[in-house]
């Protein structure tokens, strides 16, 4: 048996605070659904941090509906994962 999966995921999409205003995340989360349609996937999820009302606005904007509240837990196993 063979899954096949229509989805992707466009991760860790950010912007540093002093470039932000210029359209650069809007270009740079297009880029990744152009990328995505190219692969021949029809649907695309992402993860925000909550409370991030301008990627909220951006994600709407270019289409994107959110479907539920995610919590994220993690555990760190090392120091070095702290750093």
């Amino acid at each position: 048996m063979e899954l096949s999966c229509r989805c992707d995921y466009l991760d860790h999409i950010m912007v540093d605070p002093d470039h932000q205003g210029y359209g650069l995340g809007q270009k740079l989360t297009q880029y990744g659904i152009n990328s995505i349609i190219s692969k021949g996937k029809s649907n695309i999820s992402l993860l925000y941090i909550s409370g991030n009302e301008r990627a909220e606005n951006l994600y709407e904007k270019l289409g994107f509906k959110p479907i539920r509240d995610t919590h994220v837990f993690r555990k760190y196993l090392s120091y070095d994962d702290l750093t």
